[in-house]
């Protein structure tokens, strides 16, 4: 009867031991899952910013170039756009 016992026992362990493993291998896969998202967010939230800053820096750019043209021609002159 002790063998019997023993092998039981040996299989309790065996399916414990599986099942923290599957736990553990589920855990890391979210914890992966979540960082990839984080990584995602994080590079469109820097691909926007740098959109907005060259933007700004286009605009101004215009508004520098239309200033030039008024102390040239005057600020109630309107040329046409090239």
């Amino acid at each position: 009867m002790r063998r019997s016992d023993e092998r039981g026992i040996a299989l309790l362990l065996t399916l414990l031991v599986l099942t923290l493993l599957v736990a553990l291998i589920l855990e890391f896969d979210a914890e992966a899952r979540r960082e990839y998202r984080d990584a995602a967010a994080f590079r469109d939230n820097f691909k926007a910013t740098v959109l907005a800053r060259a933007g700004v820096q286009a605009a101004r750019g215009v508004l520098q170039q239309d200033f030039l043209k008024d102390k040239q021609t005057g600020p109630f002159f309107d040329s046409p756009t090239d």
